[in-house]
């Protein structure tokens, strides 16, 4: 598929054909999936896990765990917070 990119979303959205929508939601589906399928790492190769995953697991908060992110390996991409779950689980054992 070829489309002639703009920088102007909505008219980007209006030139489309409905092929070309039903093609690119076909496309972003497939993206949604894969990205739910991806583990994060860090640069060491840890596995990360999100706030909410860690919060559960150490049964306090999310806010609790963003507040202590930088002593559980914690790193931020996109204004999310994500921590190093092995540090979690030991963090967990005490």
């Amino acid at each position: 598929m070829t489309i002639a990119l703009s920088n102007d979303p909505a008219r980007f959205a209006r030139e489309l054909n409905s092929a070309q929508r039903a093609e690119l939601k076909v496309i972003a589906d497939e993206l949604v999936q894969q990205r739910s399928e991806i583990r994060p790492t860090s640069d060491t190769g840890r596995e990360l896990i999100s706030a909410a995953e860690a919060a559960a697991i150490l049964g306090v908060s999310p806010r609790t765990v963003t507040r202590r992110a930088f002593q559980l390996g914690g790193v931020q991409i996109g204004g999310r917070w994500l921590v190093d779950k092995e540090r979690v689980m030991r963090h967990q054992k005490g």
